[in-house]
């Protein structure tokens, strides 16, 4: 690797950290609205306000910013499976390096989105994690470069839906072109 690239390897680690730290701070700040709202004694108020929330929730994650411009190479990778799979602590424990002995309620409905800096063949890249909270539609299957399927080895109706989640994703786009791993969870 010469200089150059060296230089243009660090400024893209640099970018992606950035990114990553810009990204997982807007969390914090939604939980503590959440746990604001527990407090508005009004219920039809306190849904209100909840469904806003969750409207910007979502179109944060979901913004055209979700991705850094297109210098900085990006990997993206969707993680599928029933709310039953141990998906997102599949999810949680790679990325913090702790297990989650239950997922929340929110972890398991809502899915997720995350960032992480990895290194392939000394190259720095910004991996996209999508974890769904439901079946795989057209929009995702478009945007993966690789899917994780999970079932947990406790539940059979888990693997079931494993299948059907496949047989959904083939719909959109040919199984040929997409790398993909069956990870059973205990």
């Amino acid at each position: 690797m010469n200089f150059q690239q060296q230089q243009q390897q660090l400024a893209n680690s640099a970018a992606i950290r950035a990114e990553i730290q810009r990204f997982e701070s807007v969390h914090p700040n939604i939980y503590s609205i959440y746990e604001l709202l527990e407090r508005v004694e009004e219920p039809v108020l306190q849904n209100q306000i909840r469904e806003h929330v969750i409207a910007i929730e979502d179109a944060f994650v979901n913004s055209q910013e979700w991705t850094l411009s297109r210098s900085v190479p990006e990997l993206k990778v969707g993680i599928v499976g029933n709310l039953a799979s141990g998906k997102s602590a599949l999810v949680h424990r790679y990325l913090t390096g702790t297990y989650v002995q239950e997922e929340s309620p929110e972890d398991m409905d809502a899915g997720g989105r995350f960032k992480k800096e990895i290194v392939v063949d000394g190259q720095s890249y910004l991996l996209l994690i999508r974890d769904e909270g439901g079946p795989p539609e057209a929009q995702f299957a478009m945007w993966v470069d690789a899917v994780i399927f999970v079932f947990s080895l406790e539940d059979e109706i888990s693997f079931q839906t494993v299948y059907h989640y496949y047989s959904r994703m083939a719909n959109y786009r040919n199984a040929n072109e997409i790398p993909m791993v069956l990870v059973g969870t205990q």
